[in-house]
């Protein structure tokens, strides 16, 4: 169709086609928000313990109290394992304390 001018006239936009790609973003939106919280519960807060931990026991503060373990079972397999080995150099420092 062409107007008097010449001109096409402007098309015209479907109203519902915006609010469902408003809803479909949301959607996503919502998605990636909740994606972020579980992989920081699960991943980035127990990592960031463990690495504390590790940071303590490199500057000799042996006295640190045990690492809560927590995440998924790799991180808490990770955090058990720091806390052993916290463990066995505190009991080795005490046997080189005493023999001397």
């Amino acid at each position: 169709m062409v107007s008097r001018t010449g001109r096409r006239p402007p098309l015209r936009r479907h109203r519902s086609g915006g609010s469902a790609r408003r809803l479909v973003k949301s959607v996503f939106a919502a998605a990636r928000l909740a994606l972020n919280l579980v992989l920081y519960r699960l991943f980035v807060r127990p990592v960031t313990g463990i690495s504390e931990l590790a940071d303590a026991l490199s500057l000799g503060e042996l006295s640190t109290l045990e690492f809560a373990v927590g995440g998924s079972p790799e991180i808490a397999a990770l955090g058990r394992s720091l806390d052993r080995r916290r463990t066995s150099l505190e009991k080795a420092l005490t046997r080189l304390g005493g023999e001397g």
